[in-house]
């Protein structure tokens, strides 16, 4: 790996945000409920090039807790949103289809937190 590479580079390349997603999912929401209520997003961030955020809708547990559940599972410390990354949001941005609207939770995400 060539040193010029930033942060943003190895995000790409090696963070698997829907990991991230399915374990705060996991975590945050009973066994037979299907709606989507948290989601991982990447925005810009000028020192580490880019970082993790979670949109999510009103759930029981605190960022601070989400983020020791997915320390507690061995995840590298660079993976985990730190609690200040965390949004509350009254929905999941999703197209007509129900897929998860990318573009949307992107711009959603940046306006947040850019």
């Amino acid at each position: 790996r060539s040193p010029s590479r930033g942060l943003g580079d190895v995000y790409k390349r090696q963070v698997p945000h829907i990991n991230i997603e399915e374990a705060i999912q996991a975590f945050v929401q009973s066994e037979d409920e299907e709606e989507i209520r948290a989601v991982v997003a990447a925005v810009p961030d000028a020192k580490k090039g880019e970082r993790l955020v979670v949109l999510h809708t009103q759930i029981d547990k605190s960022p601070s807790d989400i983020c020791e559940h997915l320390s507690g599972m061995g995840l590298p410390n660079i993976w985990i949103p730190s609690p200040d990354c965390f949004l509350e949001v009254d929905s999941i941005p999703l197209l007509g289809t129900g897929k998860l609207d990318l573009k949307g939770l992107t711009e959603l995400a940046k306006q947040h937190f850019s």
